[in-house]
């Protein structure tokens, strides 16, 4: 990111340990006009997230402008979805979103310690329910498919995020992801055109490389 962020540029964070872990670990290479802008609601995830081996949140210190949807991640209702994205001010900074010129996004697997658990696919009958609808993966607690397509799921309609489908039309999206774990999500958001490029380890990426993954 440090290599490739450009003066004026506006950088899209997603969800999760790993893109939070951006905001704290930057270095001084950027230029101090660069703006950072979430992908998704979920003020809480980003102002006030603890964990074991950091102290602060992932703005502790932060050194660069940080707009946040000012918004749950998931809500109670689809109307109630509807009715928030309608505010000016949500409207606003998800427009903002959607002309990052990079954004960095997690992907998760299909594991009941997935961080998308409070979503009540907790136990292994809910995940094995998922599984036999397809899923092999999620993004900002969007589950999609080995071929990158997001499922009909009731929840969907209640997050607050960029949608995979707008995602694919974006100018850069980084998928920040590895593990033997996370192999089938990482390949289905290649195949589906989700993210436009990948940082792995190198079991991973050797994993992608053999068995030809390649972006339809």
């Amino acid at each position: 990111l440090e290599n490739s962020v450009q003066a004026g540029f506006m950088i899209a964070l997603g969800w999760g340990n790993t893109i939070s872990g951006i905001s704290r670990n930057l270095g001084r290479l950027i230029p101090l006009n660069t703006s950072f802008v979430t992908l998704c609601g979920g003020v809480m995830n980003y102002l006030s997230e603890r964990t074991t081996d950091s102290v602060g949140t992932p703005l502790s210190g932060f050194r660069y402008p940080f707009l946040v949807i000012p918004t749950p991640l998931m809500v109670s209702s689809r109307k109630l979805r509807d009715q928030m994205i309608s505010e000016p001010e949500v409207k606003k900074v998800m427009e903002m979103a959607k002309s990052s010129d990079i954004s960095m996004v997690g992907i998760g697997s299909l594991m009941p310690s997935t961080e998308f658990s409070r979503f009540g696919y907790k136990s292994k009958k809910e995940m094995n329910s998922l599984e036999k609808s397809g899923a092999v993966g999620e993004m900002h607690g969007e589950y999609f498919n080995s071929e990158g397509q997001s499922l009909e799921i009731e929840h969907h309609h209640r997050l607050i995020t960029i949608r995979l489908e707008t995602l694919r039309k974006m100018k850069h999206v980084v998928g920040v992801a590895g593990g033997k774990e996370k192999i089938d999500a990482i390949a289905a958001a290649i195949r589906g055109g989700i993210i436009h490029s990948l940082i792995t380890d190198e079991v991973t990426a050797q994993y992608l490389l053999k068995n030809s993954i390649r972006r339809k």
